[in-house]
C-alpha cells in the first residue's frame, strides 16, 4: 500500500464559526501535501447568492504558501460539493459539522452526513469547536414525539426524523413502527 497523497483539496465553506475552523485544518493539510486548496461556498435553492467577496474574505486569514482556488455555485449543497469536488478531480474534501442534534439536525439534515454518503474521494469531518446543543433538557417526565406522539428520547422520533428525511428506515426486529399522521 502507497502512502495517502493530497493533491487537490475541496473545502466547502457556509462562512459560519464552524467553517473558519474546519477552513484552518484544512489549510493546514493543504500546506503539509503542498495541495491546491479549492474553497467553495454553496447557496441553497430558494436563498439570495452570496457575493464572491465573501469567499476571498474567507480564506483572507489562511496565510501564504497556499495555491488557493475559490468558487461559488448554488443546489442542493451536498450534491453541488461532490459534483464539484469530482469536476477538479479532489483527492479530499475537508468541511467542518455543526454538532446539531434533534430537531435542527431532522429538519435542517446533515450537508456532512450526505457528503460522506455521496462523495467519491475520501471526506474528513471537523467537529464544531462549540457543538450546538438543540436537544430537550431531562425533565424527569416523559417525551413524546411532536410528530406522532410516541414515546420518544428526542423532540422528534427516528422514524420521524427518517420520514422527515425522506429516507426509509430498515426493518429492526422488535422496533416499533411510529403511527402516521393524519391531517
Amino acid at each position: 500500500m502507497t502512502g495517502f497523497s493530497v493533491r487537490t483539496l475541496v473545502f466547502p465553506t457556509d462562512f459560519s464559526d464552524c467553517s473558519r475552523h474546519a477552513g484552518e485544518q484544512a489549510a493546514a493539510i493543504a500546506r503539509h501535501f503542498g495541495a491546491e486548496l479549492h474553497v467553495i461556498h454553496v447557496d441553497p435553492p430558494v436563498t439570495a447568492p452570496a457575493p464572491p467577496s465573501r469567499v476571498t474574505a474567507a480564506v483572507a486569514d489562511f496565510g501564504d504558501g497556499l495555491k488557493i482556488t475559490t468558487a461559488t455555485t448554488s443546489g442542493v449543497p451536498a450534491h453541488a460539493i461532490c459534483a464539484y469536488a469530482q469536476r477538479v478531480g479532489a483527492d479530499l474534501i475537508v468541511m467542518g459539522t455543526h454538532g446539531r442534534t434533534g430537531v435542527s439536525r431532522a429538519v435542517l439534515g446533515s450537508v456532512a452526513e450526505a457528503t460522506v454518503r455521496h462523495a467519491r474521494c475520501p471526506v474528513m469531518t471537523i467537529p464544531s469547536p462549540a457543538p450546538v446543543k438543540t436537544e430537550m433538557p431531562a425533565s424527569g417526565r416523559e417525551v413524546r414525539c411532536v410528530v406522532c406522539g410516541t414515546s420518544s428520547s428526542d423532540l422528534i422520533c427516528e422514524g420521524c426524523r427518517g420520514n422527515i428525511r425522506g429516507t426509509a428506515l430498515e426493518a429492526r426486529p422488535g422496533a416499533e413502527t411510529p403511527a402516521r399522521v393524519r391531517h
